[in-house]
């Protein structure tokens, strides 16, 4: 027999390497396939542990990656898509959420685009209500696509175990999950969020009380450039005209600046307290929760242990209410009614008391109590910043009585569709329907200007101040998208 060259050798070498490596890569495979749901469980089952594989809330991780999937297709080809454009246009672009992520890393073309017809539609209307943001429609469907898939197979025993395993929903997500269970159903999720809140690593807990917020990295960006321009004027006309000197709705200004100096005033007094913070760190809502932890960690982290032991004290209540419930077997309600006939008391009301008792609905009892759980106090800086908004309006429309006022507002950024719309009196007024429509009409012609420049055969031009309207097209849409400011921190490429 002859003997093996040398080539041939190797050839071997490497043939047998590659079989090595497709044995440890179907081993690896085969390994991730073990922790998938059996296939003799029903279908619905196995969607529910295919959502509790990982440990975390599945509502967030969810809905954080349906999030990202919806502006990857927005991005490719729904941006051009009649529906999508339908929807945009009605809604006037998206919410001030969901348009700081169209703007990171999306392309500038693509932006005067979506923001081209956008704008033509504010020009063309006199109303300007806004429909649902396309964004939060898919998030909302999402969230309620993630319930409805786990929380009513939680009585499955595999699920349960998978949802106790791995932590089950985050806070919020748990509230929203409660609002539509039966009892048995709440119970789980209740005990579940019960076990995490007390057992909650510092880590862990501003996910777990907060749930997820892709958005607050953005916001705390784009927040900076407002306090660098709060500067407290002379007097009351003197403060008005320094915000209408900015290139910026006032309103949005003047309410980011204080929303921004209660989370400071909020950060100050964690940090003077050396045990819990103020009281009003219990009440923040998530978003707020989480401005306040890009801000201060320690600080965040108060608010955390404040809103855990609240709510554990409410889980507590709920499952107590839950145990005191009326039995649903006749035998159990005819002796909890012979209780109550026999408990001290007057005389005459026994008959009426044993009645009520022993026909005592089982669900509405616990619909109280679950409505007691479920209801959640307003956020502080929420309604701070609402009040701000409404009195800052309010200004602005007696302000615009002045001959001066009304003639420097003619030459300025003026406000937003968004507080035109929402704050009453100011649509009705002149000068600000005027400059709006009048800054509307010449963003709309910036943004056919470059679109125009986009296309191969006037690829001569150099561009010109339309390469960045859709940037000032937001913030005459919606300044609270750039939180007040210009919204020039962070956004597109300038790639075409």
């Amino acid at each position: 027999m002859a003997s093996t060259t040398p080539a041939r050798a190797t050839a071997s070498k490497k043939g047998d390497e590659a079989i090595e490596l497709k044995t440890k890569l179907r081993a690896t495979s085969t390994t991730r396939v073990e922790g998938l749901p059996p296939r003799e469980q029903p279908r619905e089952v196995r969607e529910a542990l295919q959502l509790l594989l990982h440990p975390g809330c599945p509502a967030c991780r969810f809905c954080d990656h349906k999030d990202a999937k919806f502006f990857d297709w927005f991005e490719i080809e729904k941006y051009g898509q009649q529906p999508m454009v339908k929807a945009m246009r009605a809604s006037l672009g998206m919410c001030p959420a969901h348009t700081r992520q169209l703007v990171t890393n999306r392309s500038s073309w693509l932006l005067t685009t979506v923001y081209g017809y956008v704008v033509s539609a504010a020009v063309s209307r006199t109303d300007w209500t806004r429909a649902t943001c396309p964004a939060c429609a898919d998030a909302r469907w999402a969230l309620q696509h993630v319930l409805g898939l786990i929380v009513p197979q939680i009585r499955e025993p595999a699920v349960r175990k998978a949802y106790a395993q791995t932590g089950g929903f985050c806070l919020p997500h748990a509230l929203a999950a409660i609002r539509s269970a039966s009892i048995e159903e709440a119970v789980v999720i209740a005990r579940t969020l019960l076990g995490q809140l007390e057992g909650a690593a510092v880590d862990d807990g501003v996910a777990l009380v907060a749930g997820s917020d892709t958005d607050s990295a953005l916001r705390h960006v784009h927040r900076q450039p407002v306090l660098e321009t709060a500067e407290p004027g002379a007097s009351t006309l003197g403060a008005l005209a320094d915000r209408l000197a900015g290139e910026a709705c006032p309103i949005c200004n003047h309410a980011c600046q204080t929303e921004h100096r209660y989370l400071e005033w909020l950060l100050s007094e964690s940090l003077r307290h050396d045990t819990d913070g103020p009281a009003e760190a219990r009440g923040l809502c998530p978003s707020h929760v989480h401005d306040l932890t890009c801000l201060s960690v320690d600080a965040g982290i108060k608010a955390v242990g404040l809103q855990a032991a609240s709510a554990a004290a409410g889980i507590r209540r709920l499952l107590e209410e839950v145990e005191g419930l009326p039995p649903c077997d006749p035998v159990g309600r005819l002796q909890l009614a012979a209780r109550a006939f026999g408990a001290p008391g007057s005389a005459s009301k026994r008959p009426r008391r044993a009645l009520a008792v022993g026909l005592a609905s089982r669900k509405q009892s616990y619909a109280a109590a679950r409505e007691i759980f479920v209801r959640r106090q307003p956020c502080p800086v929420c309604q701070v910043v609402v009040e701000t908004e409404r009195r800052s309006g309010d200004l602005l429309r007696i302000a615009l009585l002045d001959a001066d006022v009304s003639d420097r507002y003619r030459r300025c950024h003026g406000v937003c569709v968004h507080h035109a719309a929402t704050i009453a009196g100011l649509a009705e007024s002149a000068p600000v329907r005027e400059r709006l429509h009048a800054r509307l009409s010449l963003l709309g012609w910036e943004l056919d200007e470059g679109v125009r420049k986009s296309a191969w055969q006037w690829r001569f031009e150099p561009p010109g101040p339309e390469a960045d309207a859709w940037r000032r097209a937001i913030t005459q849409l919606d300044g609270r998208a750039f939180l007040g400011s210009a919204g020039t921190r962070g956004g597109a490429s300038e790639d075409t």
